[in-house]
């Protein structure tokens, strides 16, 4: 009753004190415990790990994750009859830490798509790049191949006419005029195709710019997006850190929410009068739980050696289970030993440590 077991959650631990069953009090150290578990009233089956002595009397065992998946846990521990009295709990799970595991689960499901998401942008960016720079290369290559062009037929044309001309060159200066005449023709012509290549060279200036002006603008803005998600992933990622430690923003909820939803905690609250706390009976002989059983209910407090009969009677419900009701002052304890005795039944020893 006074301990806290989280539904589906792996690796808590389950205290016991095991006492002989002859007097049911004097505590039994060097056994061999055996842990069996019941799930939310099904099959009974042994505890999938080993239960380890502490000391004096008191005993642990570590539950699995699927051992803690029910709303209702029963368990009882015994030496198969060699010398304990057999010790049988019952507790209802708590489901709050199950709801922030999914909870952070969701978070960094949606942090990996955001990431995948920049990653696939990133490697368009450089895909478009390597098209851009494709484009550049092939205008500059065309360019140059029709600048070649223009060049080869003027050339070759007045080359041609100048071996023609000084071939038939004799001593007439009428020959000779018209040497020099081809000659400043020729020389216009090379002026002419440096003007033009002057041109062209000035058209592929202004395509490189207009290309890369082209894509500046959408590369620069998709890098500054792409960061910008960076940056806001980085920062929610150092605010979440932040707000889980003590009293951050995310523990201060979750204390608001265990605040609100402590109704349905199995915790016992100190120095509150406490109803209907129920328990279970076994027969001494059969092992079975015990009907028509008159109980007593002893407490001791905060370590206090000596047991008081509690202030109400013991009432049974059905199946070998009973209930009482403990007055205000009972609970006014940090830790509360209850013990039942019934004759022809084990006592019953538990242990509860209350909440301020």
């Amino acid at each position: 009753m006074g301990n806290r077991i989280y539904k589906n959650v792996a690796n808590q631990k389950w205290p016991i004190v095991m006492v002989d069953k002859t007097d049911f009090a004097t505590p039994e150290t060097g056994i061999t415990v055996t842990g069996i578990i019941c799930k939310d009233g099904g099959a009974s089956a042994t505890l999938s790990n080993t239960v380890s002595e502490l000391t004096n009397g008191q005993y642990v065992v570590t539950l699995s994750q699927d051992e803690t998946n029910a709303d209702l846990l029963q368990f009882r521990f015994h030496d198969g009859g060699a010398s304990c009295a057999q010790q049988c709990d019952t507790v209802h799970t708590e489901v709050l830490k199950s709801i922030i595991s999914n909870i952070l689960s969701t978070l960094d499901d949606n942090v990996a798509n955001k990431l995948s998401s920049i990653l696939n942008d990133t490697k368009s960016i450089i895909v478009d790049i390597s098209d851009v720079s494709s484009a550049i290369d092939s205008a500059i290559h065309s360019t140059l191949d029709a600048i070649h062009s223009t060049l080869d037929g003027p050339v070759t044309s007045d080359l041609s006419n100048i071996e023609s001309i000084v071939g038939n060159l004799g001593g007439d200066s009428n020959k000779i005029t018209s040497i020099l005449e081809d000659t400043k023709s020729l020389i216009a012509d090379v002026s002419d195709v440096k003007s033009q290549l002057t041109n062209e060279l000035s058209e592929i200036d202004s395509s490189i710019d207009e290309v890369l002006s082209t894509i500046d603008g959408p590369v620069v803005s998709t890098l500054d997006r792409n960061q910008n998600d960076l940056d806001s992933i980085l920062a929610d990622s150092d605010e979440l850190q932040t707000d889980w430690k003590n009293g951050g923003r995310l523990d201060l909820l979750l204390d608001a929410i265990k605040a609100k939803t402590d109704i349905i905690v199995t915790g016992v609250k100190k120095n509150v009068a406490l109803n209907n706390f129920t328990f279970v009976m076994i027969d001494s002989g059969t092992k079975q739980a015990k009907t028509g059983l008159t109980v007593t209910c002893q407490i001791a407090k905060d370590g206090n050696v000596l047991f008081v009969n509690s202030t109400n009677a013991v009432a049974e419900m059905s199946a070998g289970a009973y209930k009482i009701d403990f007055i205000q002052a009972e609970m006014n304890a940090d830790d509360i030993m209850l013990k039942f005795t019934a004759p022809g039944a084990w006592t019953r020893f538990i242990t509860i440590r209350t909440e301020s």
